[in-house]
């Protein structure tokens, strides 16, 4: 699972708590606005907490600014790095980010990217980039769904869970297939569901993945 930063402040024994329910930590989420603002003090915080239950990655994602921001994420990166959590570099669709698409996400950050369909459909939705990418790059996939495929009218509170929606993603699984990606889809919503809805939601998303 992925552990949203905000709400870990507080909480201890942050290992013992996910290894008594069953739960594996794979990410930290997140870093916001890299290049915009010194984030250098929540990457370390961020990634400490990630390597305390053994969680691999914290997720930043950019902010406004595109002037050096290749620059600003290495220093992340060398922060995370030092605290045992590697920084995985996640682009944002919408109009206003420095970085839309998968293609600037691996040009920013010679490490691991976040592939996410509603920003990767936001943006450009190019499969040609997806099957020229090395699947060892992708940390994670984030996934959902939405009920127009107009996403510039969304934000991502519109996002709703995977076959709730319109969105064509076969193309992106049958791809991510073909390059060999064997990692983590993760379910990214930001509003509550009910959890046997999330959980039918999960058990349709990786039939679907299974079936390409």
């Amino acid at each position: 699972m992925e552990l949203r930063a905000p709400k870990l402040e507080g909480v201890r024994d942050l290992k013992g708590r996910l290894e008594s329910n069953g739960l594996r930590a794979w990410s930290v989420n997140s870093l916001e606005g890299a290049g915009e603002r010194d984030l250098s003090e929540q990457a370390r915080v961020q990634a400490s907490r990630a390597a305390e239950c053994g969680a691999p990655y914290v997720v930043c994602v950019p902010g406004r600014r595109r002037e050096g921001l290749e620059e600003a994420v290495a220093a992340l990166a060398d922060i995370c790095r030092q605290e045992g959590a590697a920084l995985a570099f996640e682009f944002m669709g919408f109009e206003w980010s420095a970085v839309r698409t998968l293609a600037g996400a691996l040009s920013v950050h010679p490490g691991a990217v976040v592939v996410d369909t509603f920003h990767w459909m936001l943006g450009d939705g190019s499969l040609a980039i997806l099957r020229a990418c090395d699947p060892a790059r992708i940390a994670v996939v984030h996934v959902s769904d939405a009920t127009t495929t107009d996403l510039a009218r969304l934000g991502d509170e519109d996002r709703v869970l995977p076959g709730d929606g319109v969105l064509q993603l076969d193309g992106l699984y049958r791809t991510l297939a073909e390059i060999g990606y064997g990692g983590v889809l993760s379910v990214e919503l930001f509003s509550p569901v009910p959890a046997p809805r999330a959980y039918a939601a999960m058990k349709r998303l990786a039939v679907a993945y299974a079936r390409v």
